[in-house]
């Protein structure tokens, strides 16, 4: 079998090109984006530009952007006061 014919270790047969996409469909963000974390928690960018300044949501730098890791929104939810302020 030639290599471009041979099926993806652990994946069924398939194209590479479906292999690809049925995978992506499986990822699970590490990050995302301040905007994207808002859409989240659903809470507007404002507030959730507000929490990264203040520094009760981690947050961190990549390049020229800046990203929350899913874990930092999941201690968010565990201490909902911190989104309240109190």
């Amino acid at each position: 079998m030639s290599a471009a014919r041979r099926p993806l270790i652990g994946l069924p047969s398939q194209s590479p090109a479906a292999a690809i996409v049925a995978t992506q469909r499986e990822l699970v963000k590490a990050t995302v984006t301040v905007p994207e974390a808002a859409l989240t928690l659903g809470i507007g960018e404002t507030l959730m530009w507000r929490l990264v300044k203040e520094g009760r949501l981690r947050s961190v730098k990549l390049g020229g952007r800046r990203l929350v890791p899913m874990s930092a929104i999941a201690a968010l939810l565990d201490e909902p006061s911190a989104i309240a302020g109190d």
